[in-house]
């Protein structure tokens, strides 16, 4: 089978059902390599809790092997400042990384001000969206225009009834 399949991997053919030319550079044709991805898919979704509960039960454990070394429980390299279980570095790292996550975001009551974008908060020059924004806002208008089946253009007014019901 070993042979069949080496053989396969050099004529370019797909080494799973060997009926179709494989896919160039793999070694597998392009349904074959769709069944694996949504077998791999399908699996991932039965054991993400078996994996993650594995990976909480691991972090735990070097947290604590980590903390009874006297080392550092996020680098695992330097000793932990007194009273703390990261180290000076890890410590600095981490207000950074807040901080510069805090400064990006801004309330939502700021935005649409002129000077950011009203839905992804970039800044902008007088207007309310950024230009990445109001390409997709006129894009998704004109699908939803196209797409206009009902309304007060398309059905007689009855008054005090509701239409359709």
């Amino acid at each position: 089978m070993n042979e069949l399949r080496e053989w396969y991997k050099a004529n370019g053919i797909c080494v799973s059902c060997g009926q179709e030319n494989a896919v160039q550079g793999q070694t597998k044709c392009f349904r074959c390599r769709e069944k694996a991805r949504e077998a791999n898919r399908r699996n991932y979704a039965k054991h993400r809790e078996e994996r993650s509960e594995k990976n909480r039960q691991y972090d735990k454990k070097r947290t604590a092997s980590l903390r009874a070394q006297g080392i550092c429980t996020r680098c695992g390299r330097r000793k932990p400042e007194t009273g703390r279980a990261r180290c000076a570095w890890c410590n600095a790292r981490s207000r950074r990384e807040h901080d510069k996550r805090r400064k990006d975001t801004l309330p939502r009551c700021m935005l649409g001000d002129g000077e950011h974008c009203s839905i992804c908060g970039k800044p902008v020059n007088g207007t309310k969206l950024c230009p990445r924004c109001l390409a997709n806002a006129q894009r998704t208008i004109k699908i939803a225009r196209q797409h206009i089946q009902t309304g007060w253009q398309y059905e007689p007014f009855v008054f005090g009834e509701r239409c359709g019901r």
